[in-house]
């Protein structure tokens, strides 16, 4: 019996394999057995490639509105939250796509749709 005079085992504060009378601060941390390999294995979805230097040096000095719009809006996506963007922006840069988009974006200076995306290209690279 304990101090109290109860028996050990009726008290859940006293630890019977201890004869300290303090509380039992272990838990049971049982993992199921797995072999250390087996792990899911993450894979991240694939992206289809985009040809970066096609659109820089056709997509944003196309005649068309629309089309300039749609390459502004993909070097932006590529160029940030992409799985590539760190590499993707320097191929941006290099290919002449800070030139392209500001002239794009003076050529359609009145396009509202081109300059918004303009400037989210801009703003990611």
């Amino acid at each position: 019996k304990n101090r109290r005079g109860k028996r050990k085992h009726d008290d859940p504060t006293v630890d019977e394999g201890s004869d300290t009378g303090a509380p039992d601060t272990t838990t049971d941390t049982a993992v199921p057995d797995e072999p250390a390999d087996a792990s899911p294995e993450v894979t991240e979805p694939t992206e289809p490639p985009v040809d970066i230097s096609k659109l820089v040096t056709k997509g944003l000095w196309d005649d068309d509105a629309k089309v300039v719009e749609s390459s502004l809006t993909e070097v932006a996506n590529l160029s940030f939250g992409h799985s590539q963007a760190g590499p993707n922006r320097v191929t941006i840069s290099l290919t002449g796509g800070l030139l392209a988009i500001v002239k794009a974006m003076h050529r359609f200076s009145d396009d509202a749709l081109v300059q918004a995306a303009g400037g989210r290209a801009l703003q990611n690279l």
